[in-house]
This record gives C-alpha cells, sequence and structure tokens, in this order.
C-alpha cells in the first residue's frame, strides 16, 4: 500500500490510521508513505498531540524512515503572485462567468462550519467558479481545514 503526503491533522484520524496502519501490517502488507513530516512528528502543531502520543508512537514504530533531502523543485521557476484584486473587481469579474458565485469569506467560512463536509458537494451543484471576497489570513485550524476540504471537493468536481 502506498499513501503519499501523509499527515494527521485530527485525533479521529489519528486513532482511525494507527488501527488500520497496525491491522494491515500484522496482516503482512507492506505500507509506504510519503511525508514532509516524521512519523514522531505527525499531529504537531495540528492538535493537542501529547493526547494522543500512544497512536503517534504505534504509528512511528511501524515506519522505518528513509531522508531524502535535497531542493524543493515545487518553486521554481515561479511568477511572482499577482496583485491581489479588489472586491468590486472580483464582481465584475463574476458577472461575465455563467455559473459563477461570489461570496464573501467571513461568510463562506462561518456557513462551512454549520455543515459537515460530506454536504459539501451540495453548496457547489451548478457552480463553475467560485470568487471570495474579503479573503484573509486565518488563525482557527478548524476553519482552515473546512476550506481545505472545500476545496478539495471543487477540484475534483472542476470548478475554478
Amino acid at each position: 500500500m502506498c499513501i503519499d503526503e501523509f499527515e494527521l491533522d485530527d485525533p479521529g484520524n489519528t486513532t482511525l490510521i494507527s488501527r488500520m496502519l497496525s491491522a494491515l501490517v500484522e496482516r503482512g502488507v507492506s505500507v509506504v508513505a510519503t511525508s514532509n513530516t516524521s512519523p514522531e512528528q505527525l499531529g504537531e502543531d495540528r492538535f493537542v498531540a501529547q493526547d494522543f502520543l500512544c497512536g503517534i508512537n504505534t504509528l512511528a514504530k511501524i515506519f522505518t524512515t528513509v531522508l531524502i533531502d535535497g531542493p524543493d523543485y515545487r518553486h521554481r521557476d515561479l511568477l511572482p503572485a499577482p496583485q491581489p484584486l479588489w472586491d468590486e473587481q472580483v464582481a465584475a469579474r463574476a458577472t461575465r462567468v455563467q455559473g459563477a458565485t461570489v461570496d464573501d469569506f467571513e461568510a463562506l467560512c462561518a456557513h462551512l462550519a454549520t455543515i459537515h463536509p460530506s454536504r459539501y458537494l451540495t453548496l457547489i451543484s451548478g457552480v463553475t467558479t467560485v470568487l471570495l471576497t474579503g479573503v484573509h489570513g486565518l488563525d482557527d485550524q478548524n476553519v482552515a481545514l473546512g476550506l481545505v476540504s472545500l476545496t478539495d471537493r471543487l477540484y475534483e468536481a472542476g470548478i475554478k
């Protein structure tokens, strides 16, 4: 079994993954995973990892860590980021795209907190493009994870 970009982002996933991987390894399944985080540091700075050290330590024992170091090619030849658009410019662009929606970032974050990520597909039915106004950085990890889940659903649905 191969797992790409292995990370733990919440205690529930830690428990489930720890049990699943332990059962697979006990049955002789070979597991290979890539991650930017060493096994013993999984969950660090994401949740109260010390409450789940047993599960994290179980995972760390399953894996043999092989450090592959070198240049990070993800950032090569990147163009500078464009200047952000004003909210009025975003709204004007939306009028030119059929199926586009313009949403306030704060309102979207608040709404996402009220529904389970499995329901996000109902939010984007009939939408071709999502434009956001008032976008800012986030301090709340749960809100950020909700946005990541929504972004994944948008990507999977081919929505810009």
